[in-house]
């Protein structure tokens, strides 16, 4: 048998696996990777394969490629050299070099102009491939396939231990190491291992600070997209909140906002202030009180200047000259410009009062109204009442700190 002919693949690829429910995907027979488009399948190939430098064609082996190079093209040989000068100089001009797509917006950068077109709607916000059973949308064909699949109950691929079911091998690929210890992953700030590359995104996230995911109804920014989904919840009005706290009873929807929250009731701060010494609960909170030593205010008002150590803080002032009152008590109507102002309002209605005071016991719907009321038993100031809140606090008059001009 010929090894070239038996090492030769066919670029109109007829052992591509095409499976019948999805007519338009096309997957890789050596490693299982799906793609949307032929040309795409084609120039993954060339990952695997050894290319002839004259003609183009692809071999399954060195072997084959050198059977073949001797076969069709050893009429060099015959040619002068200025004829294989001018033959390899065509085959530069017909070989263009290949070059990444790379994203305007963000710097990655991807194989194919499909690919990134893709990528490209995360920016913009487009979802063109809408379901034909609910009013869901999303950017990819593979994302509403493995949405539709919700619908119908059949997938392409299950895992064999869970049974959760993919619509893309390469799912299923990544989904397997769930199940496994294989972190292949390596985080090179930390050394940390992470199963998923996506882990991995997120993780470098919290070293960088970077939080890409935008709540559009409050402004929010979350560093994963699972805790941005979460919290859309509470505009929703299906709030998840499943993670208790054992010695408060308080709710949270993720496991690590919970292990943030307990740090409270320890006292653990793991993040220490290198200029001052003084410890913080959460990595955010000691890079924002770092710009206190720094003066770094690096979030300008394009209405008036004022410039501000934290983004949300900019946000917040926005609002200011806009006027707009995002958040909205669902029981009276009334509208506030931060979301802890709506908590603390709502505790009017429900009752609660979270804070008590360690002297005499009196509970408060806030923090702050609590450590105010608590300097009564101390100086024995004038009581007053915080009309928004009707909370009883204390006064400090001038007469009680001689020390005050």
């Amino acid at each position: 048998m010929n090894p070239a002919a038996n090492g030769l693949l066919m670029l109109s690829c007829p052992q591509a696996s095409e499976y019948p429910d999805q007519s338009s995907w096309v997957f890789c027979h050596i490693c299982g990777k799906a793609f949307a488009k032929r040309e795409d399948l084609q120039s993954h190939y060339e990952d695997h394969c050894n290319k002839c430098k004259a003609c183009g064609a692809l071999f399954t082996n060195e072997e084959a490629l050198k059977a073949h190079s001797k076969e069709m093209h050893s009429r060099k040989h015959r040619l002068s050299s200025t004829q294989i000068l001018q033959e390899e100089k065509k085959g530069v001009a017909r070989r263009k070099k290949w070059e990444p797509k790379v994203c305007r917006e963000c710097g990655k950068q991807y194989r194919t102009n499909y690919k990134l077109t893709e990528h490209m709607r995360k920016h913009t916000g487009e979802k063109p491939f809408k379901c034909s059973t609910c009013t869901k949308a999303f950017r990819s064909k593979i994302g509403l396939a493995q949405h539709e699949a919700k619908h119908t109950g059949h997938y392409e691929f299950t895992c064999n231990t869970c049974g959760k079911g993919f619509q893309c091998k390469s799912y299923l690929i990544v989904h397997q190491r769930v199940h496994s210890d294989l972190k292949p992953y390596p985080c090179t700030t930390c050394g940390r291992n992470f199963k998923t590359k996506q882990s991995l995104l997120d993780h470098q996230n919290r070293h960088l600070g970077v939080k890409p995911y935008l709540c559009e109804t409050c402004g929010r920014r979350f560093i994963t997209k699972g805790l941005c989904k979460s919290h859309q919840r509470v505009h929703s009005g299906t709030d998840n909140k499943q993670y208790p706290c054992t010695i408060c009873n308080k709710m949270f929807v993720s496991k690590s906002y919970l292990a943030t929250h307990l740090r409270i009731h320890t006292g653990e701060k793991p993040f220490m202030c290198e200029v001052c010494g003084k410890g913080f609960l959460t990595r955010v909170d000691l890079r924002i009180h770092s710009t206190m030593h720094t003066g770094e205010k690096s979030f300008v008002c394009e209405w008036c200047g004022k410039a501000f150590a934290r983004r949300d803080a900019l946000r917040c002032h926005r609002r200011s000259h806009t006027g707009e009152r995002p958040y909205r008590c669902d029981i009276c109507g009334q509208s506030f410009t931060q979301f802890s102002p709506l908590t603390i309002h709502k505790r009017l209605h429900t009752g609660e009062r979270p804070y008590p005071c360690d002297i005499c016991d009196k509970a408060f719907v806030s923090r702050s109204t609590m450590m105010s009321h608590r300097k009564k038993h101390h100086t024995g100031g004038i009581q007053v009442t915080d009309v928004r809140t009707l909370d009883t606090c204390v006064l400090i008059t001038p007469d009680m700190c001689p020390s005050i001009p």
